[in-house]
């Protein structure tokens, strides 16, 4: 059961993430450059400190094999990247 501040944080990582992609978008479309690297940072921080918050209330962000998952989803992402036709970078 989440409880009533579980749910509010929930809601703010929610936000928190929408913001992540607006930050993405927005270096996707104007380029790669040191103030919107920097945003993209900071809201990325508040993603963190947001699942930080939810861990410190029980709430159960993280399997028992988190690096082991978190080591196959940066293969993935590799793996999608060379089918695509690109090298490793």
């Amino acid at each position: 059961m989440v409880n009533p501040f579980q749910k509010h944080l929930l809601y703010c990582l929610s936000e928190e993430c929408s913001e992540v992609i607006q930050a993405v978008s927005k270096i996707l479309r104007f380029g790669n450059d040191e103030d919107l690297n920097s945003h993209l940072a900071y809201e990325l921080l508040d993603v963190r400190s947001i699942i930080e918050m939810l861990e410190s209330q029980e709430f159960n962000t993280m399997t028992s094999d988190y690096e082991s998952y978190m080591d196959s989803k940066k293969n993935r992402t590799m793996d999608y990247f060379t089918h695509e036709g690109h090298k490793h970078v």
